[in-house]
């Protein structure tokens, strides 16, 4: 099997805003089952192939916020636990 991230936690950078150290991060996700190896593995390809991953969460994604634009928001370098 292919080496890839953990099914549990992954965090797509979408823009980035300032410099330095205070850069923040636009971040946005898409949550599917920890065991559903098979979908994760297909979105992945499709995200590598340049399907924008905006588009993927409302058909896909098991979080509530699928249908609230899937945005965590613009976050700061320790921030967030991966």
């Amino acid at each position: 099997m292919a080496d890839f991230p953990s099914p549990k936690a992954s965090a797509s950078f979408s823009a980035e805003s300032g410099s330095g150290s205070g850069r923040e991060i636009l971040v946005q996700h898409l949550l599917v089952k920890e065991d559903d190896v098979k979908l994760l593995l297909e979105l992945q390809q499709r995200i590598s192939g340049g399907e924008d991953l905006s588009d993927l969460p409302v058909e896909y994604s098991i979080c509530p916020s699928k249908d609230e634009g899937r945005m965590l928001g613009w976050v700061r370098k320790g921030q967030m636990v991966c």
